[in-house]
């Protein structure tokens, strides 16, 4: 009974998936056309649209190469995550959240160059805060490729593949490296978030 709810839910899934993406595919392959001006007089640009989207992301990239990329007001930044402490986080907020156990299990895996810090440069900010929030980071990454994969032609028609694949790449190469396997590909762990959000938001 449930391998068969299981299976509805996935086959209205898919329907409901095939159908926004139909909608969203008959307004992608317009947009060439459908830079027009709106009751009020202003223009509707989506290819323009699409670009500034795109920025959002490079506005809100973190670590290293950052400096003369596509905004030439954003520099590198919080380049001491390249640095994090393994050890187990105390009341000065600075390490963290794995037991010592954990990490003595794992050292060889968390820390294998031995200098006893974890490299977590790279990702993105939470939208402006400098936390860098691994469900939220993950969900507007999924979004971006699947946009990407979606409409790929609307990319190309726009002259943006280019810095689609930067942002994908951008944030993939974090995720990869926020990844911590065992010798036979099994996760032992996986950075969820770099930094505090309470004395962020604070």
């Amino acid at each position: 009974m449930k391998k068969v709810q299981k299976s509805q839910r996935t086959f209205v899934k898919r329907i409901a998936a095939s159908l926004l993406s139909g909608v969203l595919a008959f307004t992608g392959f317009q947009w060439n056309a459908l830079a027009v001006e709106n009751e009020n007089g202003v223009e509707i640009n989506f290819a323009a649209a699409l670009q500034d989207s795109l920025y959002f992301y490079d506005t809100n990239k973190c670590g290293d190469g950052i400096t003369g990329g596509n905004l030439e007001w954003r520099g590198d930044c919080h380049l001491d995550d390249a640095e994090v402490p393994l050890v187990t986080m105390g009341e000065d907020m600075v390490g963290t959240n794995m037991s010592e156990e954990f990490i003595e299990e794992y050292r060889n895996i968390l820390d294998p160059d031995g200098d006893g810090t974890v490299d977590l440069t790279g990702g993105w900010h939470d939208a402006g805060d400098c936390v860098k929030f691994g469900l939220p980071g993950s969900y507007a990454a999924s979004t971006v490729g699947w946009g990407y994969y979606e409409f790929r032609d609307a990319y190309e028609e726009t002259g943006l593949q280019w810095h689609v694949e930067d942002e994908l790449r951008w944030i993939n190469d974090f995720y990869l490296k926020a990844t911590f396997l065992d010798e036979n590909g099994e996760v032992v762990a996986y950075c969820y978030q770099v930094g505090e959000g309470n004395i962020d938001h604070n």
